[in-house]
């Protein structure tokens, strides 16, 4: 009887040490994910105001001073007569 008990204690314990382990490694996994997700959006909201150089053109006859925005072609912008400073 004594021995049976102390098999099923062992049994128990181990399960629940490698349950813990599991969730801890879990939790920090799922932990992580949201910092760099949070992470990633914050870069990306700095990021928007730098995203298209405002048009900072000088004179200069018969040329085409052009900001290209880097996701969508609609929203590019067009100096005529100017060329970059």
């Amino acid at each position: 009887m004594k021995k049976n008990f102390m098999k099923i204690a062992l049994a128990i314990a181990v399960v629940a040490t490698g349950s813990y382990g599991s969730y801890k490694a879990y939790n920090m996994y799922a932990t992580t994910n949201i910092e760099d997700s949070l992470l990633i959006e914050n870069l990306e909201a700095l990021a928007q105001s730098a995203e298209q150089p405002e048009l900072d053109c000088r004179y200069a006859k018969n040329l085409i001073c052009i900001s290209l925005h880097p996701t969508n072609p609609k929203l590019d912008k067009e100096k005529k007569n100017a060329t970059w400073n």
